[in-house]
């Protein structure tokens, strides 16, 4: 920045101009003469960084009168920025620094900037005589950068297109631009060139630019373009879509696909997409046939707008050709052979084989087994394949050569078996074919042995066998094989047996021997061992020299071709004499149960005959009668008894002898006494029957009235009821036992049942459970009579729990729970034991339902107009208690009826005419 210089600077100049060939920068006091004060520090630039060159220059306000002047000449700072200005007079300085021409700093005063400083505390830097102030360090202020005309924008605001910035007009020139974009005045990441394609991130936003100008020394400054209108969707390029190939099942049809991002393709069956056909490519199935096929073909990129093709239709799809098959057979054409065809690997297959050219029935699988009646033909097979959308394919082999025999697998007969005479041989052989046999004795067949088994016989004796096997199966060559030779044939053995002695062991009886047959035999009978002279025939009497020994016999058994066999019974029991005399025991006694039978044996010889007996019935032991008496049990009823009588003496033979039965047992009698009975024949009390049978029997009663049964009265005790009086009591009592005839007896009749005991004779208050019991009781009353009753909480009557009042039969329910019983008027009470007459005609009164009258329609006729009729059914003979009223009715005058049923426990009536049942 350019100083004007006061005239009296210029001593000052002089002296800085030689302080400037020192070490430090100086600079002269002006006027009054040099000081001996100095100032010094460090200029920066604008960012920190040590300023070489700058101009420092010192005023001074001597006056104070606010005018400032320039003291000497500007001093340049050193490369460390330093500056030192000395030979200064005291009094009161600002200093400042600029860029010494430089216009890219503006004129920086100690510690305030742009401003000159007023005050000690704003920088006035004030110095006494000799004194120096150090540190007074500055820091440049960058000039600034002005923008005179704002950035702009060139360009459409559309995805895809370029933006280009023009940065505008500034000042001062030479500047440096940096560039931002931004989007609805947010920053673009990364888009700061001078230029911007716009992308689908700024759809509908504004586009502007900032421009930040710069030049070193200045400071940075910058501006914003004006905005753009809002971003619109781009155009993508045109494209075409065509379809190549032929429309028809199978075939394959494709596109050419335009280049760039967001390309699909939809392929179409008339206007209708097809699932999943999206690709370049598109194969027709059988869902297209007869329909035309388009291809539509859409681009989509963001920020642009989407572009679609649709292409011309084909014709319409045809059905396709399926690849040419030809079948082949494979496998031999022989009998029992597998023939195979190959078959296509699409589509629904079906084989027909053909023999002689013609289809084999029911052969429809991709193998045939070549059976006997194929025998000399030909065969070859037709394949149909069907593949829905395409033509139907029919092809026939290559006929096989004519149908062979067939070849049976070789095999080797096994013979198995003991090679000795009369042992079995068997050959085994393959299950399946059919076989023929010939067995072979040392190379020569043996006539008639053609089956699969071959008993050896005494003929094959010391030489060896074989077997011819012929296996035969329709429609095959036959197979002969040969067994290999067996071992020389040994002699047979005859099978172990073990000879058993049969007969009595008593002398004079004759023993015999049992033998397997088929062999013969040789007999020697042993006596203890040791053989008896004579004895060499197969049986063999006892004879007295027998007595007391064990007898056992040796045989020796042969066969032609077998080895001997020698076998020895074992001994039988010691021989025994026989008794010389054992009679048939007879039996005496009746044949009736209960009786007793005797055996009587008879006389047995030689005495003394220890005699042992069992009874038996109908031929099966009784058990437990062993003596020789029996009594006859009610098992034996019907059924003959017999016994059996067993002798035995030591050194005899014991003998049992068996009784002829006996006629059918017979029952057995009971002896049964005349029942008697005891108890009063009074109402409320019990009779008891008594009787006594012999033996013990099971009695059973049956009670009468007069000369009728009583039904249900079977026990030993009978109670006397009201509904019997005047009637004879008598009981039966039968008395009956397993094996004995049923007997019964009747007792003696009673009197006839005479009248229960009073339980009240007298007007008066009664104690209930003290006086009298609870329960149910009547009167029998009289159309004249007139009752009255009530039951009490206290002997006064103070406290009347129910009553009643009328006149004809009264009935009153005591129970338990009421204290006292008030009676007048009704004569004498009995107690009601469910039974009675069972009138069905009756007055007025209380009656029990059942009991005294039946149940069933009742009828009273001609009832005075001018009185009532009342009547209710009761549960208890309480009729005024309202919890045993079931349920009343009243009338007054003419015919009235009631229906009387069981529900009701009694019925009253009152004020009516006679009541007559008139139906059940």
């Amino acid at each position: 920045m350019p100083r004007i210089l006061s005239a009296a600077a210029t001593t000052a100049v002089i002296a800085l101009v030689g302080a400037l060939l020192g070490t430090s920068p100086a600079i002269a006091a002006d006027g009054d003469g040099l000081g001996a004060a100095s100032i010094s520090g460090t200029v920066r630039g604008a960012v920190g960084e040590p300023f070489e060159g700058a101009c420092v220059t010192v005023s001074s306000d001597d006056d104070g009168d606010g005018n400032w002047t320039l003291v000497g000449e500007p001093v340049q700072t050193v490369a460390d920025g330093g500056y030192a200005i000395a030979d200064l007079q005291a009094g009161t300085y600002a200093v400042s620094a600029d860029g010494c021409g430089d216009v890219s700093f503006e004129a920086t005063w100690y510690r305030t900037g742009t401003t000159r400083p007023a005050s000690a505390d704003e920088g006035l830097i004030a110095l006494a005589e000799d004194a120096s102030a150090t540190d007074v360090d500055i820091q440049l202020i960058a000039a600034p950068i002005q923008n005179l005309e704002a950035p702009g924008v060139a360009g459409a605001p559309v995805v895809g297109q370029e933006l280009t910035a023009t940065p505008g007009t500034w000042s001062p020139d030479g500047l440096d631009f940096a560039y931002q974009w931004n989007a609805d005045d947010a920053p673009i990441d990364g888009a700061t060139a001078p230029t911007f394609v716009v992308t689908a991130d700024q759809l509908g936003a504004s586009i502007s630019v900032a421009v930040t100008a710069t030049r070193p020394g200045f400071e940075t400054a910058a501006a914003v373009s004006a905005p753009t209108g809002h971003v619109v969707a781009g155009s993508l390029p045109a494209f075409t879509a065509e379809i190549t190939g032929d429309a028809q099942v199978g075939a394959p049809l494709s596109t050419v696909l335009p280049d760039g991002d967001g390309v699909t393709a939809q392929w179409n069956r008339g206007d209708t997409p097809i699932e999943g056909a999206t690709g370049a490519t598109y194969v027709p199935t059988v869902d297209d046939l007869g329909a035309t096929i388009t291809v539509t073909i859409t681009r989509t990129v963001d920020g642009y707008e989407t572009r679609s093709v649709t292409s011309s239709p084909t014709g319409a799809v045809v059905e396709g050709v399926l690849p040419e098959f030809v079948p082949v057979v494979s496998g031999a054409a022989a009998v029992g052979a597998t023939l195979s065809s190959s078959v296509p690997s699409s589509g629904a297959v079906t084989v027909q084989w053909l023999r002689n050219g013609e289809p084999v029935a029911g052969e429809m699988s991709p193998s045939y087994v070549v059976k006997a009646s194929d025998l000399g033909s030909v065969f070859s097979v037709e394949v149909t394949q069907s593949v829905p959308g395409y033509a139907v394919s029919v092809t026939t082999s290559v006929p096989t050569a004519a149908v062979a025999l067939g070849t049976q697998p070789v095999f080797t007969p096994v013979v198995s078996g003991t090679v000795a005479v009369g042992r079995t041989l068997a050959v085994s052989v393959p299950a399946g074919p059919a076989y023929t046999y010939q067995w072979y004795r040392n190379g020569a067949a043996i006539s008639g042995a053609t089956s699969s088994k071959y008993v050896v016989v005494a003929a094959d004796l010391g030489l060896p066998l074989k077997v011819r096997v012929v296996a035969k199966v329709t429609g095959y060559a036959d197979r002969t094989a040969y067994s290999a030779s067996t071992v020389k044939v040994v002699a047979g053995t005859i099978a172990s047996f073990t000879p058993v002695v049969k007969g009595t062991t008593i002398v004079g009886s004759t023993l015999g021997v049992t033998v397997p047959s088929g062999n013969s035999y040789k007999y020697q009978w042993l006596r203890n061992g040791a053989k008896i002279s004579g004895a060499t025939a197969s049986t063999y009497k006892l004879v007295t020299a027998d007595a007391g020994t064990k007898v056992s016999v040796t045989v020796v058994a042969s066969r032609t071709g077998y080895t001997s066999l020698s076998k020895t019974s074992a001994a039988t029991p010691t021989v025994l004499r026989a008794l010389t005399a054992s009679p048939t025991p007879t039996i005496s006694g009746t044949r009736k149960v209960g009786y007793l039978l005797t055996a009587v044996p008879g006389t047995w010889s030689p005495a003394p005959v220890a005699l042992k007996y069992q009874w038996y019935r109908s031929g099966t032991a009784i058990t437990g009668a062993t003596a020789s008496t029996y009594r006859a049990a009610a098992a034996d009823l019907g059924k003959s008894v017999t016994v059996v009588v067993t002798g035995s003496k030591s050194g005899y033979a014991t003998v049992a002898r068996k009784s002829a039965g006996t006629a059918a047992i017979v029952p057995g009698t009971i002896s049964l006494s005349t029942p008697s009975l005891s108890g009063q024949v009074r109402v409320g009390y019990t009779l008891t029957a008594s009787a006594t049978a012999s033996p013990t029997a099971t009695l059973k009663y049956q009670w009468y009235l007069n000369s009728t049964a009583i039904s249900g009265a079977t026990a030993k005790t009978f109670a006397v009821k009201t509904w019997m009086i005047g009637k004879q009591v008598s009981v039966k009592v039968t008395a009956s036992r397993s094996g004995y005839s049923t007997v019964s007896k009747f007792s003696t009749r009673t009197v006839g049942v005479l009248t229960a005991y009073p339980s009240i004779t007298a007007n008066g208050v009664y104690k209930v459970g003290v006086d009298i019991k609870p329960g149910t009781y009547y009167t029998k009353g009289g159309a004249d009579q007139y009752c009255y009753w009530d039951l009490a909480t206290d002997y006064a009557g103070s406290n009347v729990i129910t009553s009643d009042a009328g006149y004809g039969r009264r009935m009153v329910t005591i129970l338990s729970s009421d204290p006292y019983f008030y009676t007048e008027g009704c004569g004498v009470w009995y107690r009601y034991d469910g039974t009675g007459s069972r009138a069905t005609s009756f007055g007025d009164g209380v009656y029990g339902v059942g009991a005294n009258i039946q149940t069933g329609l009742y009828q009273s006729l001609g009832n005075d107009p001018d009185g009532y009729c009342y009547v209710a059914g009761l549960a208890l003979a309480r009729p005024y208690d309202t919890d045993a009223i079931n349920w009343n009715d009243i009338g007054y005058g003419g015919d009235f009826t009631v229906r009387i049923d069981s529900t009701d426990k009694y019925f009253e009536s009152a004020g009516c005419n006679k009541w007559v049942r008139i139906s059940g």
